[in-house]
């Protein structure tokens, strides 16, 4: 506030200047102006702190504005004073050329905070025409210039310590930017806790879902049975210790029964079960249902000759845990005669009921 104060008296004292010599103003103007566009850059750092002191100022601009008729006196007091300020304005321009050194710091500094001054350029190309037009409110109120220089040095008090505020807001802000650069190293540390738990979510889900294909392989039970039965002759001879060839397929899902050789190769790893009926005519009928070799079950059927015409049946069935490629059949354990008619079937037949 104190600079834009003085920029504004600097302005005052050029209208006095450029009533004497035009060449005169055109130079120091300039001079000026670059000073202006040096200040207006600390204005801007010190604008938000003094928003609420510049409408005091807006404020009492008002009030003088209406005692401006009622004190046409002192403003020629005034104007004299502005002219014995002439040597002010002098040591303004030597203060000016002693901190060439301190611009060229701050050049330096310009540098190194690009960004941030990019921003302030930005700042500053929105408030150009703002600025342009307080400039131009200047040269058109210099009496009230005046009025604002002796409230200035009424008020340099206050300014000081707003200053002082000002150094001790710097202080806040720089441990402000700490707390931040610090809340960047944990928010990157709870980045690298997100990438490894999702890396781990995702070697679970793939395990999950492995185990979940896997449990669902071994629910799944597939389909596997047959049925088959002796052609429709009315009798079939077998010698002992053969299979006993079922020729006719009524069903055989998975192809595990061939009907040639009269073998069950089981497709599947599992607990099945195996039925067998067989019929006779006169003699008996000795038959076991086999797995690999390994007897799992046997019946007989036996007609007398006083039961001559007639005929029986007799059936077996078994559960076994039969493994993938073994083989279950029907053999006869003595030679006989397999007997059939309308009312009697000779079969084999089986299924998986589960893994």
């Amino acid at each position: 506030m104190k600079f834009l104060l003085s920029i504004l008296v600097i302005i005052g004292n050029l209208n006095v200047l450029l009533a004497n010599n035009d060449n005169c103003r055109e130079n120091d103007l300039n001079a000026i102006m670059v000073r202006l566009r040096q200040l207006r850059t600390e204005f801007n750092n010190l604008k938000i702190q003094h928003d609420d002191r510049i409408d005091q100022i807006n404020a009492t601009q008002a009030v003088l504005k209406e005692a401006n008729d009622t004190q046409e006196t002192e403003l020629k007091k005034l104007r004299q004073e502005f002219h014995n300020t002439s040597s002010e304005l002098e040591k303004l321009k030597q203060e000016f050329h002693n901190t060439s050194s301190e611009l060229d710091k701050l050049r330096q500094e310009f540098y190194n905070t690009s960004s941030e001054l990019e921003k302030l350029r930005q700042e500053f190309h929105n408030t150009s025409s703002e600025l342009d037009k307080l400039i131009q409110e200047f040269h058109n109120t210099s009496s009230e210039l005046d009025k604002l220089r002796q409230e200035f040095h009424n008020t340099s008090s206050e300014l000081e310590k707003l200053r002082q505020e000002f150094h001790n807001t710097s202080s806040e802000l720089d441990k402000l930017r700490q707390e931040f650069y610090n809340t960047s190293s944990e928010l990157e540390n709870l980045r690298q806790e997100f990438h490894n738990t999702s890396s781990e979510l995702e070697k679970l889900r793939q395990n999950t879902s492995s185990e979940i294909a896997e449990i669902k392989g071994k629910s799944i039970l597939p389909i596997v049975g047959f049925n088959a039965r002796l052609s429709f002759s009315s009798s079939t001879t077998v010698n002992g210790g053969d299979k006993v060839v079922f020729d006719t397929v009524i069903t055989n899902q998975g192809e595990g029964y061939n009907s040639s050789t009269g073998i069950f190769t089981a497709p599947e790893t599992g607990l099945y079960f195996f039925s067998a009926q067989v019929c006779n005519n006169i003699s008996g009928v000795y038959y076991a249902i086999y797995q690999d070799g390994t007897q799992l079950t046997r019946n007989t059927t036996y007609t007398s000759y006083l039961d001559y015409g007639r005929f029986g049946c007799s059936s077996v069935s078994t559960i076994a845990m039969v493994n993938k490629a073994e083989q279950v059949c029907v053999q006869t354990l003595y030679s006989a005669e397999l007997y059939r008619d309308p009312y009697g079937m000779n079969a084999f037949s089986g299924f998986l009921f589960n893994k």
